[in-house]
């Protein structure tokens, strides 16, 4: 077979290193478990530290009890969707500093681009790859965060963060 513009360029993802960043708390809010375990894959044996929530309301009062740095959010999910979930995360004094990277496979999504009116720092599409997540660019958002946010992070790794209630 042949294909125009010459041999494919793949990513060698064994050479990404998504230490080069700081240690920081991500969590990730997807309701389907192998999205969830894709990205604890890709942050595996890392420095930061992920917290997990199955819904957009889990998924605040996690932001709100664990201090998140970061957050990978799902667009469509039961009990509270992305977007609204993304707004009132902005509304909250607590947490609307938080940089909010939406994961969607919408394609209404499709070729969107960030608007300062937006909640999103950045928006990702399915399926997300290790490249995508180390996008430089997807993490330009974290530099207002305090030195000390930055530093004395745990160097340790957690699959999920449970509420009860």
């Amino acid at each position: 077979m042949v294909t125009e513009g010459g041999p494919k360029q793949t990513v060698n993802t064994a050479k990404i290193d998504l230490n080069q960043f700081p240690p920081l708390t991500v969590l990730v809010v997807d309701n389907i478990q192998s999205n969830q375990d894709l990205i604890a894959g890709y942050f595996s044996h890392t420095h930061h530290h992920l917290l997990f929530a199955q819904d957009g309301l889990r998924g605040m009062q996690v932001a709100q009890a664990h201090r998140a740095d970061l957050i990978f959010l799902d667009l469509l999910m039961p009990v509270m969707g992305g977007h609204e979930t993304a707004i009132a995360l902005k509304q909250d004094p607590t947490t609307r500093h938080i940089p909010i990277i939406l994961i969607t496979a919408s394609l209404s999504y499709a070729g969107k681009t960030i608007t300062p009116n937006s909640p999103y720092a950045g928006i990702l599409h399915k399926p997300v790859n290790r490249q995508q997540i180390a996008d430089g660019e997807l993490w330009g958002g974290l530099r207002h965060l305090p030195p000390r946010r930055l530093l004395g992070r745990p160097k340790r790794w957690i699959c999920s963060a449970t509420l009860s209630g």
